[in-house]
């Protein structure tokens, strides 16, 4: 899923440029939908092996880390914004999901090689 939100991002960064409202409506589409489902499977590996008791904080650290995480790209735009321009805050973005997306693809990967028991049965 989150190849497909890279490909949905990418594609509405690229739409911007072209401006064409038909094209940036589908990939902002298909970004929404990759979002969910990868907020969706997210969740579920994270609560798979958790108790009742534990379900509540690990959803407090997860809201903590997607608030940070639109946070912290969002205050620098702002603090930023006076001196660049839109192009430059669109690649800024396209770097930071690229680069997201490469730590969730190589985290997968090392998961993969080295699984703990626990990765074993989920992966």
């Amino acid at each position: 899923m989150s190849t497909v939100f890279l490909f949905g991002a990418g594609g509405v960064f690229l739409t911007l440029d072209m401006k064409s409202p038909v094209l940036f409506m589908v990939f902002v589409l298909i970004c929404g939908a990759a979002q969910g489902g990868t907020c969706c499977s997210g969740l579920k590996l994270l609560l798979m092996d958790a108790t009742l008791r534990e379900r509540a904080g690990l959803i407090s650290a997860l809201y903590l880390g997607a608030y940070v995480g639109s946070g912290i790209p969002n205050f620098s735009i702002g603090q930023l914004a006076k001196d660049v321009s839109m192009t430059t805050i669109a690649n800024g973005f396209c770097l930071w999901i690229a680069v997201m997306w490469l730590i969730i693809v190589l985290s997968f990967i090392l998961i993969k090689r080295k699984p703990t028991e626990t990765e074993k049965k989920r992966f």
